[in-house]
């Protein structure tokens, strides 16, 4: 018999040596919200606040349900946690069948900037179920470890409360990664560009004689005050050298590294507040409104006895008005008034603002149900 060959394979070590590329995966669906509670004027709060008593925050919504926290300075239940901070994260309103919402809570506390705390001080829940008007759940922390760590340095602390919320598991297609695209690092090369000094075409001299090398077409594009003063006419295009009076040296530079990099610059926590004040009048004098915005900030979450005074006076003559009803408010609820009154800068408000002062004098005879005018001799 003569033999014969078929040009078909066999179907079963087809199927086995060419698998099917395939994936998939099973995904937990959640949701996530943040809320930043702020407790201004923790001192206040501990003295009006008994154990057992709370203040709640407003309403917030995570995961189309309605939460939210209470803050219970002197502990919630028994007398024996009359040493410590409690807060609780609870469910108000369910939108769900049933009122039940499956979720995980965690509480970070964040620093003056609004960035988690340096000691990463923080605390997360094991996932559970949360009825609507039910107990929630709770954080706690020793009271005198909380203020021995300087963690209400400014009579104020914010806790971020982050609420993941569980809708169910679902099947998904597992997808190549896609191209990882870089974050902006403009700013760095503008940051060298500054530092470099090459193509710079202006100088800056101070009164001290210190000199800053920069870019007038980069100046012009971010200050209208820089493109008036180095573009302004035919005169001032052609000027290398630009003398500028009354700003240091520190606070000039940093001036500039905001101008190229958009951001504030780098400054030891002890130095931030003064330079912050700096600033900001720099920031003013240069129409630099961004800049302005964040000196205000970062004044706005350090005011305290020491520097409110200084503060408020730099915040009402360069039209900060958040920051001056701030530091006005401090200034008429401080336990420390008379330490405020003795200061040399009061003295200086006195003479200088005296619209100020008769304004924290109304607002203290308003607070306090009396004529306050003796206060101030």
């Amino acid at each position: 018999m003569g033999s014969s060959a078929s040009s078909c394979s066999d179907p079963r070590r087809r199927t086995a040596s060419s698998p099917t590329n395939a994936a998939s995966s099973i995904v937990a669906d959640t949701v996530g919200e943040h809320h930043d509670l702020t407790i201004d004027g923790y001192s206040r709060t501990k003295a009006i606040l008994p154990n057992g008593k709370c203040a709640s925050s407003r309403p917030f919504t995570a995961g189309g349900h309605e939460w939210g926290i209470e803050y219970y300075p002197n502990g919630k239940l028994l007398p024996g946690d009359a040493d410590v901070i409690q807060l609780f994260v609870h469910l108000r309103r369910a939108k769900t069948k049933g009122g039940e919402v499956v979720a995980q809570v965690e509480m970070t506390l964040l620093d003056e900037d609004g960035n988690p705390h340096r000691a990463g001080v923080s605390g997360t829940s094991k996932i559970e179920r949360f009825a609507a008007n039910g107990v929630g759940t709770g954080f706690r922390m020793k009271r005198d470890k909380f203020e021995q760590a300087g963690y209400a340095k400014y009579d104020r602390f914010t806790v971020r409360c982050v609420v993941t919320v569980f809708r169910g598991c679902q099947a998904a297609e597992q997808a190549a990664p896609p191209v990882v695209v870089p974050p902006p690092d403009m700013h760095l090369h503008m940051s060298g560009l500054l530092s470099s000094k090459d193509f710079a075409d202006v100088i800056f001299e101070l009164d001290g004689g210190e000199t800053f090398t920069a870019h007038r077409c980069v100046l012009a594009a971010r200050s209208p005050v820089f493109k008036a003063t180095l573009c302004g006419s035919k005169e001032n295009a052609a000027t290398t050298v630009v003398r500028i009076k009354d700003i240091m040296p520190e606070v000039f530079a940093a001036l500039l590294s905001f101008i190229y990099t958009d951001s504030f610059p780098e400054v030891e926590e002890e130095q931030l507040q003064p330079m912050a004040l700096h600033l900001l009048i720099a920031a003013d004098r240069y129409d630099l409104r961004r800049l302005k915005l964040m000196c205000e900030d970062k004044l706005h979450r350090r005011i305290d006895a020491n520097n409110v005074v200084i503060t408020l006076m730099v915040a009402a003559w360069h039209h900060c008005h958040e920051l001056r009803r701030a530091c006005i408010e401090i200034i008429t609820s401080s336990e420390k008034l008379e330490a405020i009154k003795a200061t040399e800068e009061f003295e200086i408000l006195v003479t200088r603002c005296p619209s100020i002062v008769e304004e924290i004098m109304s607002k203290l005879a308003a607070r306090l149900g009396k004529n306050v005018d003796k206060c101030f001799q």
